[in-house]
């Protein structure tokens, strides 16, 4: 039941012909796990909370930093250093104290995927990296929960509800792993500095998985439930291409075996030391020359991608923020490469901040 301070809340959207009390209830009952309070998330987050969902979960293990807050709008240069998923569920229960809110301060990974996903009715995708967009995929075909995924790359948007029934249809819509079956080689990720991003892009598309999750939530049909719908920023134009489950890309995502390669720090640091597995950084060599871990080895990115792995097994990859990291990583698991490979979460950057801020930052 609605309370009063409810009913005049939501007042205006109870007006619509084709929304009520009934219809609202739908969304004070879901409960939905936000994995992202960066771009994409920092501006779903506060409508998911206006429109009264009653349960919201944001997870992120990320601290502001000033070269967020030109597309992260929600936070603000006094809050710098301090906790994304702490400071956005601040500013979210300030917006709607009806509301239960709980900030999540650490990364989705293999270890704590499934207690995560397990709870919630719905999932919000708003995560910038390969690693975390599989894991979410998989575990939720796993758990058979619905996502909604969303991605920019310079100009450009995409966006669609995955794993989910398609409304009217009577069928299953595509996972992530149906748009895109592996992760990508070294020839389609983009070196973490050479793309940029216009603030505007990520609050769109992240806008738009906010009115997606609402109308999956409410059940309303929407283009982007059963298709992958493509936006360009500079033209304004936007296509939504129809799309069938795969079952072999159910059955991939169905039969991995999640090893945790996404370290903290602190795990980070932890296994290197008990384990005695080498520390391979993938940074440029300026880079490396500013400051380094002892005891690491330096073999540029670049190199690993022309030359090949220089040792067998076991190793910790280490690059500036972890998306070369990431990238040298999946270049090696596609030449089938031997041995667990993880790398740091956040790379040095991370690391300085956590473990030794006596480290150099760039």
């Amino acid at each position: 039941m609605l309370h009063e301070n409810e009913l005049e809340r939501y007042r205006k959207q109870l007006q619509l012909p084709e929304w009520g009390p009934q219809q609202q209830m739908r969304w004070k009952n879901a409960h939905v796990l936000v994995v992202g309070a960066g771009g994409l998330g920092s501006a779903a987050l506060p409508y998911l909370a206006a429109a009264g969902i009653g349960k919201l979960d944001i997870m992120d293990g990320d601290v502001l930093e000033r070269s967020n807050l030109a597309r992260q709008v929600i936070y603000h240069d006094a809050q710098i250093g301090q906790c994304k998923a702490q400071l956005a569920a601040q500013h979210l229960q300030a917006i709607n104290p009806d509301i239960l809110i709980r900030a999540i301060p650490s990364y989705l990974n293999a270890g704590n995927a499934y207690e995560c996903l397990a709870e919630v009715d719905l999932v919000l995708d708003c995560s910038d990296n390969f690693d975390t967009r599989y894991l979410i995929n998989d575990v939720c075909v796993q758990l058979d929960k619905p996502f909604v995924y969303a991605a920019i790359h310079a100009w450009e948007g995409l966006l669609s509800v995955c794993n989910a029934w398609v409304h009217g249809e009577n069928r299953k819509g595509p996972t992530y792993r149906c748009l895109f079956p592996a992760e990508p080689s070294k020839a389609e990720v983009p070196n973490c500095e050479a793309i940029g991003v216009m603030g505007v892009l990520p609050g769109l598309l992240g806008v738009l998985q906010a009115k997606e999750a609402l109308f999956y939530l409410a059940d309303w049909p929407s283009p982007a439930n059963g298709a992958l719908f493509t936006w360009d920023m500079r033209q304004m134009q936007g296509r939504s291409f129809r799309l069938q489950r795969l079952p072999e890309a159910e059955r991939l995502a169905k039969n991995q075996r999640l090893e945790e390669k996404d370290l903290s720090p602190a795990q980070a640091l932890d296994w290197w030391q008990s384990s005695g597995v080498p520390c391979i950084d993938v940074r440029e060599a300026w880079e490396w020359d500013l400051v380094h871990l002892p005891q690491s080895r330096h073999l540029p990115l670049g190199q690993l991608l022309a030359q090949g792995p220089d040792w067998e097994g076991d190793a910790l990859i280490l690059c500036h923020h972890g998306i070369r990291s990431a990238q040298a990583i999946a270049y090696l698991k596609s030449l089938g490469h031997q041995g667990r490979l993880a790398h740091v979460r956040g790379g040095i950057d991370a690391w300085a901040k956590a473990l030794d801020p006596q480290l150099p930052r760039y």
